[in-house]
């Protein structure tokens, strides 16, 4: 960042001036893009911005209160987006709203800055009139410095001529590192694409051929991961930060073999029916990246059920026609999303293969009434 210091008039900037302040900024909002969701928007929610050296925002929603040039207020305030905020901060008592304001590049620094201020204070202002308390904002006013977009053009200047307001939760983070290696010791580091999920955040980053990563998650937390590649795919291991090292080192993930197994733990359905259970909804999108992602393999769905204390049911019978009910759904969906036919097959189970063949308690029975993908052989193997 900057050091401030009064730059005089400058209405007649060069592009070359603006560029170089925008790759300053870029370099300092670093962290928000490396870490961005997948298909995040520009001003996506849930997305981590740097608050202090040692702590994190997790955002959960975010708008821009818009000003024209030179105004310290708005006519066109965001009542929409400002209900919506309401709604959330109602429903997460323990968020902050953190506020930044900003100026574009025309003009004296030490002007903008002060500018910015009393943009700072009209969005206070009016926030708190429509119901926000004032204890709940973490205040940034960067005039100029850190830019949203760059100034060289005029709608670049538009969006840094705000106050962006974002809900989320302020907690200190840890960066965690470590390596995504092949089991099997051939290939080193894989790349493939990796998924980062807590209580508080979800983010996507990808690793190249060393399969080093470096990513930040809330201090003390659980947090998850998921890798995805052509030849190795991890299911979703937990990792707690209370307990383990932010160092992971060498994570080995096996190559897929022609047998292989996933359950991925949360394919699970509602008794009786051939419906996920609720909660349980990220299963077919995560199912469906390991297919697309392992694109050289072929895969059997495999449909089961929960009749603990009984023998597997032959077709005809409730339970097997249950089975091949949730293997035809998920089968189906992945169809329904472009994956070819020609590398799919499903198969009912009945309750031949529970988890919990003697199940009582109802998460025993839960993780019972599910599906299962198994590796049936490489495409190029079969041919």
């Amino acid at each position: 960042m900057r050091t401030s210091k009064n730059k005089g008039m400058r209405n007649n900037f060069s592009i070359q001036t603006q560029l170089r302040k925008w790759s300053w900024g870029c370099l300092a909002l670093l962290l928000f893009f490396l870490w961005m969701p997948d298909n995040a928007g520009y001003l996506s929610a849930q997305s981590p911005i740097p608050v202090s050296e040692d702590s994190v925002l997790f955002e959960k929603t975010s708008f821009l209160i818009l000003f024209n040039t030179d105004w310290d207020y708005t006519r066109a305030f965001p009542e929409e987006e400002t209900d919506r905020l309401l709604e959330v901060l109602e429903d997460n008592p323990n968020l902050k709203v953190r506020l930044e304001a900003r100026t574009d590049s025309v003009g004296d620094y030490t002007y903008n800055k002060d500018l910015a201020t009393r943009r700072m204070e009209f969005a206070k202002r009016e926030l708190k009139q429509r119901g926000v308390k004032g204890d709940r904002f973490i205040e940034n006013v960067y005039g100029e410095d850190l830019p949203l977009a760059p100034n060289i053009s005029r709608e670049g200047r538009q969006t840094n001529r705000s106050v962006k307001v974002a809900a989320g939760y302020q907690t200190p983070f840890q960066e965690i590192t470590g390596s995504i290696i092949s089991k099997d010791g051939e290939n080193g580091g894989i790349e493939g694409m990796m998924i980062i999920g807590s209580r508080y955040h979800r983010d996507t980053l990808f690793t190249d051929s060393t399969g080093k990563f470096t990513f930040i998650a809330p201090a003390g937390e659980i947090f998850s991961m998921e890798f995805y590649s052509g030849d190795h795919i991890m299911e979703r291991t937990y990792h707690n930060l209370g307990r383990e090292a932010p160092t992971l080192g060498e994570v080995e993930i096996e190559r897929l073999e022609v047998g292989a197994t996933f359950d991925f733990e949360d394919i699970l359905f509602i008794s009786n029916k051939a419906v996920l259970m609720p909660g349980f909804q990220d299963a077919l999108p995560r199912l469906l990246r390991t297919v697309r992602f392992a694109a050289n393999y072929r895969f059997e769905i495999q449909g089961h059920v929960n009749n603990p204390f009984s023998p597997p049911q032959p077709r005809g019978t409730f339970y097997y026609d249950l089975s091949e009910r949730r293997a035809r759904k998920v089968y189906n969906y992945l169809i329904e999303n472009n994956i070819d036919s020609t590398r799919l097959e499903w198969k009912a189970y009945s309750n031949s293969k529970m988890i919990y063949p003697r199940a009582r308690t109802e998460n025993e029975m839960k993780y019972n009434r599910r599906v299962t993908v198994k590796v049936l052989g490489k495409i190029e193997d079969d041919q």
